[in-house]
C-alpha cells in the first residue's frame, strides 16, 4: 500500500515565495518514482540522486516547466535498487535534499 506523496516545504529567508519538492509515491517502486517541483524561479533545475554509500545515481537538468508537472526519474544505468537514497536538488542558489524509499 502507498501513501500520500510527502512535501519538504523550504521558504526562504526575506521572501515569502515557496520551493518545495515532491517525491511520490512514498516508499516508490523503481518504475514509479516521481518528482515535482514548486518554484518562484524559472531557472533550470539540477537533480541529483545519490545512493546512502555516497555514489551518485543519477543526475539530469531540467527545465522548471517539466519539473512543475511531475518527471519520472529513471537513471539510464537501470533502474534504482531496494533501499534508501538522498535526492539533491539545486535551482540557482536553492537547494533541497531529502530521503526517500525504493522498495519492489
Amino acid at each position: 500500500m502507498e501513501s500520500a506523496p510527502y512535501e519538504l516545504l523550504i521558504t526562504s529567508l526575506g521572501n515569502d515565495a515557496e520551493f518545495a519538492l515532491e517525491v511520490f509515491p512514498v516508499p516508490s517502486r523503481p518504475e514509479n518514482l516521481t518528482v515535482s517541483l514548486r518554484s518562484p524561479d524559472p531557472d533550470d533545475v539540477c537533480i541529483r540522486v545519490f545512493s546512502m554509500s555516497g555514489k551518485l545515481v543519477y543526475t539530469e537538468y531540467f527545465g522548471y516547466q517539466a519539473l512543475s508537472q511531475g518527471i519520472p526519474i529513471q537513471p539510464e544505468s537501470g533502474p534504482l535498487t531496494d533501499g534508501v537514497y538522498i535526492i539533491l536538488v539545486n535551482q540557482g542558489s536553492r537547494e533541497i535534499r531529502r530521503k526517500f524509499i525504493i522498495r519492489d
